[in-house]
């Protein structure tokens, strides 16, 4: 074994030393000779100075690579960690492709901004409300490396009012189906929202995300067309009024502006009428110039009514024996200052309660016993027969629904608090409790001073 090792170790010796032999050759062998380096450069001045000469521009000499130039790009092709230098272009293609800066990707998001705390969302006839407010649904386009405080920064700038909201807002979601819907709430991440996480919980923005203030409620009157909320929406102009503003609040500037157009209609004739009686002009508005503009108003807001009363009219008959009958018109809808009712008038039309002749009715906790029901009927006679006329008319717009009685007043008397009115079936319920008539009074004079307002404004 020990012969062996030194017969390798004598064998490695010496082909290093060959090895190192035939380096020292090249080497010296790759330094030129002053004598062949200028011998080289006046053979390639004379190629050249014949080229010139010849005028064979077309063809092109390639000078013949210097034996140390071929020695060294072998060793680099061989050993280029070795030889190769850092000017040197790499070879082959190239498996990744960089990636080019400012290339960011985005996604489109459907944010829709509520005014007030809610667990539903909005109803449809909402939408154009809270768009004129500067709220509702806008479409974002939210690059997808955004954190939370560059996500809130880009809701501000869309949404102006949220910089007023003290309360915070948080995002929502909507459950499936149709019509409202419940809105779960979207939680946030260790350090708040992100785009990663919007997509996620919007499917990648094909689901709309809700923004609900938590605490606060945020404004809902109308913004002015010029408004910085509507700086990026297209606008246009109306053809009534010239006025121009954001194409998404034109419908609603439509029905406004057929309500100002019959108002300006009406200015008109108004003044055409005081023209003739009137010599000079007048800066002051008149008395009858404001309650012509309040009662148009009131037409703009009762405009579905009035339209709903028209269809009836026509359906049942009832409009051409209008146009054809002038005559009727008094008779169809009479005037309360034509006719005036009295107290025997109502009187002789009422249905009076009768008593039920029923032993079984003896046990019933909620019958009335005629005692009582004398009682409350002499009392609905008194009031009746004190009554002024005005007091009767509202006491007929109560029963029936209108200033003239029916054919069959109906007056029933049961166990409640208050008087209630039927108009449909033109009946009037008196409760039963009454023990003097002045507490009947009280109770009969509120019920009528709500025939105009309601109970709620009484």
């Amino acid at each position: 074994m020990a012969n062996e090792e030194r017969d390798t170790h004598a064998l490695t010796s010496e082909v290093e030393s060959a090895a190192r032999a035939l380096i020292d050759v090249l080497a010296r062998g790759l330094v030129p000779s002053s004598s062949s380096t200028s011998t080289l450069r006046s053979s390639n001045t004379t190629i050249r100075e014949n080229i010139r000469l010849s005028g064979t521009s077309g063809l092109t000499s390639q000078p013949t690579p210097e034996p140390e130039n071929r020695v060294r790009q072998a060793l680099k092709r061989q050993f280029p960690s070795m030889f190769g230098t850092e000017h040197d272009q790499p070879r082959g293609k190239k498996r990744f492709s960089v990636a080019k800066p400012g290339n960011v990707k985005k996604t489109d998001f459907q944010i829709y901004v509520l005014a007030e705390p809610s667990l539903f969302t909005p109803k449809g006839d909402e939408d154009l409300e809270l768009v004129r407010a500067g709220l509702g649904k806008r479409l974002l386009t939210v690059p997808d490396s955004f954190k939370h405080s560059e996500i809130v920064t880009l809701l501000e700038e869309e949404f102006p009012k949220l910089k007023t909201l003290q309360g915070g807002w948080m995002f929502y979601k909507s459950t499936g189906g149709g019509g409202r819907r419940k809105l779960s709430i979207i939680p946030t991440d260790s350090d708040g929202y992100s785009t990663r996480l919007l997509k996620s919980m919007s499917n990648n923005g094909k689901n709309i995300l809700f923004v609900v203030p938590l605490q606060e409620q945020l404004s809902i009157e109308p913004l002015p067309f010029d408004s910085v909320e509507f700086a990026k929406m297209p606008q246009s102009n109306c053809m009534k009024c010239g006025r121009k503003m954001p194409l998404p609040l034109l419908p609603l500037h439509i029905e406004e502006c057929k309500v100002t157009e019959m108002k300006s209609v009406t200015d008109v004739t108004i003044l055409d009428d005081e023209d003739e009686n009137v010599s000079g002009p007048t800066d002051q508005p008149s008395s009858r110039h404001t309650d012509l503009e309040q009662s148009s108003q009131v037409l703009g807001r009762i405009k579905c009514q009035i339209k709903d009363l028209r269809k009836g009219i026509k359906d049942t008959g009832i409009w051409p024996l209008l146009s054809q009958r002038l005559d009727s018109h008094h008779v169809v809808f009479p005037r309360e200052s034509v006719r005036d009712i009295t107290s025997q008038e109502i009187l002789q039309k009422i249905v009076w309660p009768k008593p039920v002749d029923d032993v079984d009715d003896e046990d019933n906790d909620d019958s009335i016993s005629v005692e009582k029901m004398s009682v409350i009927t002499g009392y609905m006679r008194s009031f009746i027969e004190e009554a002024s006329p005005t007091m009767l008319n509202h006491l007929m717009k109560f029963w029936v629904g209108w200033e003239l009685p029916e054919e069959n007043l109906v007056l029933e008397l049961v166990n409640a608090k208050f008087p209630v009115a039927h108009t449909c079936f033109n009946a009037l319920r008196l409760p039963c409790h009454y023990q003097t008539y002045a507490a009947f009074k009280v109770d009969m004079l509120m019920c009528l001073n709500s025939v105009n307002s309601g109970f709620g404004l009484v």
